[in-house]
């Protein structure tokens, strides 16, 4: 009896929850369906979690990459820069020596007449303004080519240590370091070259400005700078710095890699944008130059001194631009302006990219 009424009960349940399964299976469906919906949802997202997390994680990784390159680039800039400076240095005194006049003045001091004295005074006074003058053009020229043509070989060398392609390819196939060690040679030699029309412009420059200066004439930190940007405006009407920067010949040994490279570089320095650039780091280099007179003026730095003073403070500055292992040396500052390194990674990423969102350099 007790298990004929187990049945009856059993047979109760099973019949109501038939009967509740028939009348609720529309809501029973559509409550499994979105179940199933809701879950298959969760686990696709966390699967494009995970996928973005790798890509985040392959692109930082790049971009890291790429900035190693970038740096690496810029500090072969440095390396290099620092060699060429002793040779602009010493072509640099052989056009332009103010030691020598400095000794002229002092040793046969008492062998010169009035006349002399001030006539050497007034070539001193010329070549002391145009050889810093020289030297900012020369420095910066140099400096801006070889951030090209390193960002250039940059772009087509990949990371030797992390076994990554290169951003770009050559059409003659893998760059070679000889290839590479031409154009850096070149481009070196390039540098030393232009100085002779440099030098020459610039003392065609305060020659035309100064003309008529006395030594005995005082001025301010401001009135000279404000003779240094005459003498700019002098300088850049009849010397193109972008057309003697991109004479660097095409080989003749029949490397046809280092050929494209010397066209891009031509291609480059001759561009519009590159004469933007470039007196944005002209710009810089002279503002450089004007903190470093500020600084030889010392205490008199809103007096007026007689230009007769001035000339020694520029033959300092002068020399403190080219001395390597002076902080205050162009070279290694010009490296570091924004708009120098701007320009390298423009070049290094073939102008096809942003900058920024690569990662290269920080904004």
């Amino acid at each position: 009896k007790e298990d004929d009424d187990k049945q009856r009960v059993s047979f109760c349940f099973d019949k109501r929850m038939f009967g509740f399964l028939r009348r609720h299976r529309t809501k029973l469906l559509v409550g499994c369906l979105i179940s199933a919906g809701l879950y298959g949802a969760y686990v696709i997202r966390q699967r494009c979690a995970m996928l973005e997390a790798e890509l985040a994680h392959e692109k930082r990784r790049g971009a890291a990459v790429l900035r190693g390159q970038f740096y690496a680039n810029q500090g072969a800039v440095l390396k290099t820069g620092r060699l060429v400076m002793p040779a602009i240095r010493r072509e640099l005194e052989a056009m332009a020596d103010c030691d020598a006049l400095v000794v002229r003045l002092r040793e046969r001091s008492a062998e010169l007449s009035t006349e002399e004295k001030r006539a050497l005074w007034q070539e001193l006074k010329n070549v002391a303004v145009a050889k810093a003058m020289a030297v900012v053009y020369v420095v910066s020229l140099t400096i801006t080519g070889l951030v090209v043509v390193f960002n250039l070989i940059g772009r087509y060398v990949g990371s030797e240590s992390n076994f990554d392609a290169p951003v770009a390819q050559l059409p003659g196939g893998s760059l070679t370091r000889e290839t590479q060690q031409r154009l850096i040679d070149r481009a070196s030699a390039h540098a030393v070259d232009i100085l002779p029309s440099a030098v020459v412009s610039s003392k065609n420059a305060v020659e035309a400005v100064l003309c008529d200066a006395q030594l005995s004439e005082v001025m301010s930190h401001g009135d000279i700078m404000e003779v240094l940007k005459q003498c700019r405006a002098h300088i850049e009407s009849h010397l193109h710095f972008q057309a003697l920067l991109s004479k660097l010949e095409e080989n003749s040994a029949q490397d046809n890699n280092l050929d494209v490279l010397i066209r891009e570089f031509r291609d480059i320095v001759e561009s519009p944008d590159f004469g933007e650039v470039w007196s944005d780091i002209l710009e810089s280099a002279f503002q450089h130059l004007g903190v470093l007179l500020l600084e030889a003026f010392g205490a008199e730095k809103t007096a007026k001194i007689h230009l007769a003073k001035i000339i020694p403070k520029l033959v300092k500055v002068g020399g403190r631009l080219l001395d390597i292992d002076d902080p205050a040396c162009l070279s290694g500052c010009l490296v570091d302006f924004s708009s120098v390194s701007n320009l390298g990674a423009i070049v290094f990423l073939s102008g096809e990219k942003d900058i920024y969102s690569a990662g290269v350099i920080d904004r």
